[in-house]
């Protein structure tokens, strides 16, 4: 009988999918034993069998106790953990390779080839375990996903989608990522670090932190928020909202925003009103004005699978998109327009740091000497003689006027 490990993947796939949809419904996460809080993740792949001589196989090798049906899920069970059972089909392709005999070789072949897949396959119960454990959003607030140096949502593309990629992150988005959009993530980060002078509380705790908690995402998201002022609405403020459409709660976040976030109205007040017809085409609306690259309104696609499960007329105070949700966005995007527009002074002044005082000095010496000598000034080879670049020297001429 041929084995396909590429049957076995897609399996597990459709399986992981029903698993999480019903961790969801019954709010109980995954794990790999049952507790009071817990499902076991490995009844829902109890029947994906494996195939007879891979099973054999991995008993004899993990020295699991035999079983007359040993799926998927049984594995998950005997292993106990992620890593065992991952290290379990690591011994077992090792003893594929050597010890099958010459004759056997092209089978060896497929067997290795199928554990390689099995091996995936526990790639992605983890991304599953993970994925049913994030943390739940706030009922009575929105739920604190967002990227730490701006407004976006984090890029959790991988965890969602149960597949590799290098755009997962759980603290940035795809325009901070520190390993897709590197530049973007030093600027950000130095514009943040730059503007924290200005809040004396936040400067401390930065300076006071150890080198390598320093640059913690989770400091630079509560740092993030303190550069704009948050609205704190009322309850009776919010109880004078029309339901009824989305005419009021429309108007009420318009209103907020062009009292308390300038720059971010500046953004939504573009936007159409007479083409908003729901609170979902105004929450997506003000996410591509703030985001026109579209991304983040993939990511709140990706986020947001309830809409028409919630009445229209409660949409606008949902705990996962209402206004909420949206008034915070307004809030972090003011606060990283704020950020940015901070003027960042370029190194420090001159003669302020010692070396740089030592270095016109130098610079200064020298200058007289091939003066006195030749008559006149060399920049390259002061610049060889001191190892700085050219341009520096340049630059430390022009500021003490010797050109």
């Amino acid at each position: 009988m041929e084995i396909n490990g590429e049957d076995l993947i897609s399996k597990v796939r459709e399986a992981s999918e029903n698993a999480y949809d019903w961790s969801q419904r019954n709010g109980k996460p995954l794990a790999m034993t049952a507790s009071e809080k817990d499902l076991e993740v490995a009844q829902f792949f109890d029947e994906i069998n494996i195939d007879q001589n891979i099973a054999k196989l991995i008993i004899r090798v993990g020295n699991f106790s035999p079983s007359l049906n040993f799926s998927f899920g049984e594995i998950l069970r005997k292993g106990k953990t992620i890593r065992k059972a991952k290290s379990v089909v690591d011994k077992s392709e090792e003893f594929l390779r050597e010890n099958y005999l010459i004759d056997d070789l092209l089978r060896r072949d497929i067997e290795i080839d199928y554990l390689k897949n099995l091996y995936h396959c526990f790639e992605l119960i983890s991304l599953l375990i993970k994925k049913s454990r994030r943390v739940q959003r706030r009922r009575s607030a929105y739920f604190l996903e967002y990227c730490a140096l701006c407004w976006r949502l984090v890029n959790k593309n991988k965890i969602l989608n149960f597949s590799e990629s290098a755009d997962y992150s759980a603290y940035y988005c795809l325009e901070h990522h520190p390993k897709k959009s590197d530049s973007n993530y030093h600027k950000a980060r130095a514009s943040l670090i730059a503007a924290l002078k200005i809040i004396p509380a936040l400067n401390r705790e930065f300076n006071s932190r150890k080198e390598s908690d320093a640059l913690n995402p989770k400091f630079f998201y509560k740092a993030t928020a303190r550069f704009a002022l948050k609205h704190k609405p009322s309850k009776t403020t919010k109880q004078t909202i029309s339901t009824h459409n989305c005419k009021g709660p429309v108007d009420y976040t318009i209103n907020i925003a062009n009292s308390y976030y300038p720059a971010t109205s500046t953004a939504i007040n573009g936007i159409d009103l007479n083409k908003i017809n729901s609170w979902k085409e105004w929450f997506y609306a003000v996410i591509t004005a703030l985001d026109p690259t579209g991304q983040d309104s993939l990511s709140w696609d990706d986020a947001n699978d309830n809409w028409d499960d919630v009445p229209e007329d409660h949409t606008a105070y949902s705990p996962d998109f209402g206004v909420d949700v949206l008034l915070n966005i307004l809030h972090r995007h003011e606060a990283t327009f704020n950020i940015k527009a901070l003027p960042r002074p370029r190194g420090p002044k001159p003669g302020e740091v010692k070396k740089n005082k030592q270095l016109r000095l130098r610079v200064i010496e020298i200058y007289e000497q091939q003066k006195a000598i030749k008559g006149k000034i060399n920049g390259a080879e002061i610049a060889r003689e001191l190892k700085v670049s050219r341009q520096r020297i340049s630059i430390i001429l022009k500021e003490l006027n010797l050109r």
